[in-house]
């Protein structure tokens, strides 16, 4: 997308396969999962991303997700 002069620009993006995995999301329902980001703001402070699940009428509302852990290595008692 080009853009020529404008102080604040949006977008959404639909949930990877790698960000479904990272937040404990199924990948059945990944596909209900948008980011919502700013990729431009002028004169604000920094916006943190945010996820919205679609409800019915296509409807979105703020998702609380959280991070998933990676564990590392072998689980205690398997080794």
């Amino acid at each position: 997308v080009l853009v020529d002069n404008i102080r604040w620009q949006s977008y959404l993006s639909s949930m990877t396969s790698a960000e479904a995995e990272e937040w404990g999301v199924d990948d059945d329902q990944r596909r209900f999962f948008v980011r919502f980001g700013v990729s431009k703001a002028n004169y604000g402070a920094p916006f943190a991303d945010r996820w919205f699940r679609r409800h019915d009428g296509g409807v979105l509302k703020p998702a609380v997700l959280e991070r998933q852990r990676k564990s590392k290595g072998v689980p205690r008692g398997e080794a």
